[in-house]
């Protein structure tokens, strides 16, 4: 979504009792509406705000202080519509929450944005701690569905359910690297991991949140806008896709750093065990079939002579032929092969057949637990084969005899 800048006068932001920073509207709505220099509308403009707090790459915290005199200027002129929480196709209950019970929290970097616990019916009430940005208020929306005339809600279970189900996800774990807001659960209350032991970031964070709303409409009305805005520019032509590109103002100073580049293949010490794993990991992880010549030119580089037969024997270990790098190449693919395309991963466990969450929650880290030992297993079969040793699984071993110590040591 692109928009654009405001010129409002500091009389206007004075009256309004906004700071003077940027202040912004959806270009498709000032081209089509347009904007009122002495009277603009409030709703876009913290709109445009939610928005663009809502990027990984905004001082979000920066942008607060106008957030929230956006939203005390519409509390002061707003209609009963606006106070409301109860729209057709949602209801979001707004409550104080105790932190020390079953919740489940909105988090963004170290900052607790809000919290989330079960309420009757298995619905979902909330607590902010922060005025909320486009992400935070589609998270709620999206948990606080209403039931259809069947009593049915738009998702497995209860919005409770479908909360633990979303804080479980692997999403979530994404989101938190882009620097955006997600949820997670803390079963024995904020601050206290799974075995109850404190999480000292997390003490820290939730003695620094504050319930936000100091009305009790404010979280009303920053929802409303923001779904008010929604639906009226969707009645609106659509814009064209370009580069969204976030003002100085609003971006971080220093925004998050690159990940670490990947480490080349040719870097791992193969003489020694570590450097094997190491890079046989790699090789499966970062690199897979992109990687293979480069893979097989440092094996080839790092083996003691003569290197073309222990090249011809890894090969046969694993049931291939051909001498030097051919062979090489040949058992390097054939790890591939059993670790990318052969390797089976099964279905998740049912949810169905688990009374409670947190039942199924276990079942499915010994799911992920088993089949890291499966791959872990695959991995040292072939760091021993590649170190010229007898492996594990001797099915497709021929009876060779093996030439013990192949790697050169660097001086």
């Amino acid at each position: 979504m692109q928009f654009t800048e405001l010129n409002l006068s500091p009389e206007t932001l004075s009256r309004l009792g906004l700071p003077d920073i940027p202040y912004e509207v959806p270009t498709v709505y000032f081209e089509y509406v347009g904007i009122d220099p002495e009277n603009p509308s409030l709703a876009a403009m913290l709109f445009s705000l939610q928005k663009r707090a809502a990027n990984g790459m905004a001082n979000w915290l920066k942008i607060a202080p106008a957030m929230d005199a956006l939203v005390l200027a519409l509390f002061q002129q707003s209609s009963d519509y606006m106070l409301a929480t109860d729209q057709p196709g949602f209801t979001i209950q707004f409550a104080k929450i105790d932190l020390n019970d079953d919740v489940i929290a909105i988090q963004r970097q170290d900052r607790i944005v809000g919290a989330l616990a079960q309420a009757g019916g298995g619905r979902v009430k909330c607590e902010l701690f922060h005025p909320p940005c486009a992400r935070t208020i589609e998270t709620l929306i999206g948990l606080s569905h209403n039931a259809d005339t069947d009593g049915q809600f738009p998702c497995y279970g209860t919005p409770w359910d479908c909360a633990l189900d979303t804080a479980a996800g692997n999403g979530q774990v994404y989101a938190a690297m882009e620097g955006v807001t997600y949820i997670a659960p803390w079963r024995h209350g904020i601050g206290f991991g799974p075995d109850k032991r404190p999480v000292e970031e997390w003490l820290k964070a939730r003695e620094e949140a504050s319930s936000w709303p100091i009305e009790q409409g404010f979280g009303a009305i920053a929802i409303n806008a923001y779904t008010a805005m929604t639906d009226f520019l969707k009645k609106l032509p659509t814009e064209e896709s370009q580069e969204e590109v976030l003002p100085a103002f609003y971006a971080l100073s220093n925004p998050t750093p690159e990940p670490d580049p990947i480490i080349p293949l040719n870097a791992y010490n193969l003489s020694q065990p570590e450097g094997r794993f190491a890079f046989l990991w790699a090789l499966y992880n970062d690199y897979q079939e992109d990687g293979l010549l480069m893979a097989v030119n440092h094996v080839w580089d790092c083996l003691d002579t003569p290197r073309s037969l222990r090249c011809a024997l890894m090969a046969q270990k694993v049931g291939k032929s051909g001498t030097g790098k051919q062979a090489l190449m040949r058992f390097l693919k054939r790890f591939l092969g059993e670790t990318l395309y052969e390797f089976e991963v099964p279905d998740l466990p049912n949810r169905e057949a688990y009374l409670h969450f947190d039942e199924w929650n276990d079942a499915c880290l010994e799911h992920f637990d088993r089949l890291n030992k499966r791959m872990s297993r695959i991995v040292a079969r072939y760091e021993t084969i590649l170190d010229g040793r007898e492996p594990q699984d001797d099915q497709l071993v021929p009876k060779h005899a093996l030439i013990k110590g192949p790697w050169t040591v660097a001086d």
